[in-house]
């Protein structure tokens, strides 16, 4: 997969989106490489697992962290362990060959990264409803609601989702998330949305898996705020904790037809134009 992700040729206003499973996406424009989310090892098989929920990946990753040693951005959304994965992270860090390589992340994970062994003049501290500005891409920070917004005891969110401005056009990943006030006029016009679909119940919160959006809230979301394309994520990888995507492609088709989205497999790549 590397290799499509490095040979893809793209104009400088296209943007290459690469999926590598549970949350993790790869961006490339003008010849900057942003990865979000990547859980691309077995540390939650390893360490979550218990004798009431076993935790098995229902795929291989579709390539290894030190491969990644190119990337120019790494982003995390939080802490939980599929998305700021202590072996993906540490092995992409370590094999690094981009020196630039920088690590951005909700400020209350700050030692999360410390303790993988990420410098932290590598790190750079986001902030609810701040913008960062990243070779020519602009990075804004919203509030996303793992059940809830939850902040630490300085009022920064623990969650975040990001919106990228490449050039003219925008996308938005969620991050884990529920809908929550404010969002659909936060998110309003985007070009491309990724967001989760998983869903929640009372099960998985008293067994401390915190739940986001369902496959009907994601949609929902989508059309009230006249997103272009809708990519569902987090519902593949783990039973305790998917989504039939049958159930997400039935409900827009037969509410909102005229609501584009693709649902994208592990090493499935789109460029947007």
């Amino acid at each position: 997969m590397k290799n499509k992700i490095t040979n893809t040729r793209l104009s400088n206003d296209q943007i290459g989106l690469f999926y590598i499973g549970q949350a993790g996406f790869l961006f490339k424009y003008n010849n900057i490489y942003i990865l979000i989310d990547p859980y691309l090892s077995d540390y939650v098989d390893r360490y979550c697992s218990t004798e009431k929920n076993k935790w098995k990946r229902k795929y291989a990753p579709p390539l290894e962290p030190q491969e990644l040693n190119f990337i120019d951005y790494v982003i995390c959304t939080h802490a939980h362990l599929d998305h700021m994965d202590p072996d993906t992270l540490s092995k992409i860090y370590l094999n690094r060959t981009n020196s630039k390589m920088k690590f951005i992340i909700p400020a209350p994970a700050l030692n999360d990264l410390l303790n993988i062994g990420v410098n932290e003049d590598d790190i750079i501290k986001a902030y609810a409803d701040q913008t960062i500005n990243i070779d020519g891409i602009s990075v804004t920070a919203l509030p996303a609601a793992h059940e809830t917004i939850n902040r630490d005891i300085y009022g920064n969110c623990i969650e975040l989702g990001f919106i990228f401005r490449f050039g003219n056009k925008t996308v938005y990943h969620s991050g884990d998330s529920c809908v929550y006030e404010g969002l659909v006029e936060s998110v309003k016009n985007i070009d491309v949305a990724i967001l989760p679909i998983n869903g929640r119940d009372s099960y998985r919160f008293s067994n401390n898996i915190l739940g986001n959006m369902n496959i009907y809230e994601a949609a929902d979301l989508a059309y009230a705020s006249n997103i272009k394309l809708l990519i569902p994520m987090h519902f593949d990888l783990y039973d305790i904790n998917g989504a039939d995507p049958s159930l997400f492609t039935n409900y827009i088709d037969s509410k909102y037809s005229s609501l584009r989205y693709m649902v994208m497999k592990p090493k499935d790549s789109l460029i947007i134009i």
